[in-house]
């Protein structure tokens, strides 16, 4: 008899998995880059760009940077917390403004979940700039890497290898409070002729996670690195870059004619795996303009993803445009750079609705289809949280959507 054992086992699983098809149908090296250091340079960008990453200060010697503290002991729980993000205001903000603000960062919060909090340092001033965000540091050689030789943003060092390298904020926020277009900063749609600042905020927080690429131009030539003399190394969002023909972008010499030309070839992707997943097994095409503009560069393509749930990190916000979301690219995103989102109820697939594609997910996880997503997570299946994906899983999932 107990050779039968499997075959009530695949019955059971055909069965629901038959169900849920017909319910989803209808349902070492640590860079300073830290805001207000003198070295810090940000051009005035065109109206709706997105201004240049403060990257490597001049003149700090790599050699005699500290090396990060040891790291403190993770979480060990496989559903972790919603991340806070506490802001610290410097300048006269108004009241309206700081609302504005806040509701992105409670959509951020919303959506990532991790150990420590990410500090927010938000400047109000004349800074002739819309809204710059751009992370506190970037670090390399921490414990905890998760892609050796990358450089990666302060707040995912403080996520993944459990530090807080600089004990100072991990995302600089400067907003100008003198802009030639006035701001909204309300809840509903922005009125014709004015900028919504919940939705810049919201991009530059993602730029400030590390939605942003290492490359510079020095002279004539196009560079990884952030501007370090020496330690040339892509960012983890550079990391999955590849071309059409898929060449990895990090594969091409920096410095080089090869790199300048791939960069300014308009046809650049991003090839993580759980970004392909959320674009339907293809990687999400990446701007990279003709006339190479590190404003610009790296961003989703304006125009595929205008005008779309994935248009917060493209290029250009236009007037009155108001977003209130990521997007689910932008989500994947950070989760191939090592982020970890909090997971909707039974959504074991982290997209943010429990739907039927959930039960496929908990399938083929029990099939044996999904080693690329383990060690388990609330995205592999594991709708209990048991650190395992059983067919309790899918009966949970199945249940959860017929409404018990």
């Amino acid at each position: 008899m107990t050779g039968a054992r499997p075959r009530v086992l695949l019955f059971l699983m055909a069965g629901v998995l038959g169900a849920l098809i017909a319910f989803g149908a209808n349902a070492d090296r640590p860079v300073s880059a830290d805001g207000g250091s003198a070295g810090v340079v940000a051009r005035e960008p065109a109206p709706g760009d997105l201004p240049s990453t403060p990257a490597w200060l001049p003149g700090e010697s790599e050699a005699t940077s500290p090396a990060p503290p040891p790291p403190a002991a993770l979480n060990g729980s496989l559903a972790l917390p919603n991340l806070v993000m506490p802001i610290t205001y410097v300048g006269d903000w108004p009241d309206a403004a700081k609302a504005a603000l806040q509701r992105a960062v409670d959509t951020w919060e919303s959506y990532l979940a991790g150990a420590g909090p990410i500090a927010i340092k938000a400047t109000w001033s004349n800074s002739n700039s819309s809204v710059l965000g751009y992370p506190g540091s970037w670090w390399t050689g921490f414990t905890g890497q998760l892609i050796p030789e990358t450089w990666t943003p302060e707040a995912l060092v403080n996520q993944l290898g459990g530090l807080d390298p600089t004990g100072q904020e991990e995302i600089y926020l400067s907003v100008d409070d003198t802009p030639n277009v006035p701001w909204w900063f309300g809840e509903a749609s922005a009125p014709v002729g004015t900028r919504d600042l919940t939705t810049y905020a919201l991009r530059e927080i993602g730029r400030g996670l590390g939605f942003t690429s290492s490359i510079l131009q020095s002279g004539s030539l196009l560079n990884f690195g952030l501007g370090s003399p020496s330690a040339k190394f892509p960012s983890v969002h550079d990391y999955f870059t590849v071309t059409g023909g898929g060449t990895p972008l990090r594969s091409i010499a920096s410095g080089s004619p090869a790199l300048e030309q791939a960069v300014e070839s308009g046809d650049l992707f991003f090839a993580g795996p759980f970004a392909m997943a959320a674009n339907g097994g293809i990687a999400p095409k990446l701007n990279s303009p003709p006339a190479f503009n590190s404003s610009t560069f790296g961003y989703l393509d304006e125009a595929t993803y205008n005008g779309t749930a994935n248009a917060l990190m493209t290029p250009v916000i236009t007037l009155n445009e108001t977003i209130r979301q990521p997007g689910p690219l932008a989500l994947a995103m950070l989760r191939d750079y090592g982020y970890t989102l909090v997971a909707a109820p039974f959504d074991a697939t982290c997209d943010g609705t429990a739907s039927g594609s959930d039960g496929l997910a908990v399938l083929r996880a029990l099939a044996g289809f999904e080693n690329g997503l383990l060690p388990l997570s609330p995205c592999t299946g594991d709708a209990d949280n048991s650190g395992n994906v059983t067919i309790h899983d899918l009966l949970l999932i199945r249940m959860y959507l017929a409404g018990f």
